[in-house]
């Protein structure tokens, strides 16, 4: 599950269509339900650090890089 939530948060930063952030809190509600409340706020934080200004680098905690496909 993990690694699909990773695909669509992925495919979400590249596209940016609706049915990849869908299926995000999908995850995120299948980790509440199952009782999992503290991966599921850690992974809530991550979506939003991540989607929130996602085209903007400044003030952000992490590294940003550039891959160039040849």
């Amino acid at each position: 599950m993990n690694l699909k939530y990773l695909e669509n948060l992925a495919d979400w930063l590249q596209t940016g269509e609706l049915k990849y952030m869908q299926q995000i809190n999908n995850f995120i509600t299948i980790l509440e339900d199952i009782g999992d409340s503290e991966h599921a706020k850690n992974v809530n934080n991550e979506v939003k650090e991540l989607t929130h200004n996602k085209d903007s680098i400044e003030n952000v905690s992490y590294s940003v890089g550039l891959i160039k496909e040849s």
